[in-house]
């Protein structure tokens, strides 16, 4: 019976062990989180998908003002600085995901790069009350030595939810770029 009560505290002391890395899960280049693709509009201008760029952001963002952080409509240029709001677990206050978003436009071409992306969080437990502001990619990885599976579950729908919002991004960028503008009225 005592070796059986042993045998049963430590499987529950183990650490469950697994090697997931972020290249599984995200988009990389130069080991870092980089969404990024360059997209052919045969027929339209650069005046006009730097319109829809603009048009993009003030029906995506709720104040587009707030987060467009560069404008260069001569060069075709615009970054815009953003968050959504996520936490890895019900411990975290103010949990959210910070990115960056670069359009870019040439006549008959667009690109866009989302990079940059930052997890950033408080925790307040008890006598602890810290911010955490890290670099996504370190966050969560290496994936190996979690306290059980629903821990490494967690994390790996925290990071896996993560991915389908810049997904999501990706395609709504390119949904409302191949969106010809009504002018029509």
């Amino acid at each position: 019976m005592l070796l059986a009560l042993l045998f049963t505290i430590s499987c529950t002391m183990q650490k469950y062990m697994v090697n997931l890395s972020p290249d599984q899960i995200y988009k990389m280049k130069d080991s870092k989180i980089h969404y990024e693709e360059v997209v052919n509009t045969e027929g339209i201008d650069a005046n006009e998908l730097y319109l829809r760029s603009k048009l993009f952001i003030a029906n995506a963002y709720v104040s587009s003002s707030d987060v467009t952080k560069f404008e260069d409509k001569e060069n075709g240029i615009i970054i815009v600085k953003a968050l959504f709001p996520h936490a890895h677990n019900k411990f975290i206050n103010r949990g959210r995901v910070t990115y960056t978003l670069k359009i870019e436009v040439k006549d008959n071409r667009y690109k866009y790069t989302i990079t940059d992306l930052r997890y950033k969080f408080n925790i307040k437990i008890e006598h602890i009350n810290r911010d955490y502001d890290e670099d996504l990619i370190q966050w969560g990885f290496p994936m190996d030595g979690f306290q059980s599976k629903d821990h490494y579950d967690s994390i790996v729908k925290f990071h896996n939810d993560i991915h389908l919002h810049f997904s999501q991004l990706s395609n709504s960028i390119k949904e409302a770029m191949a969106k010809p503008r009504d002018t029509d009225w």
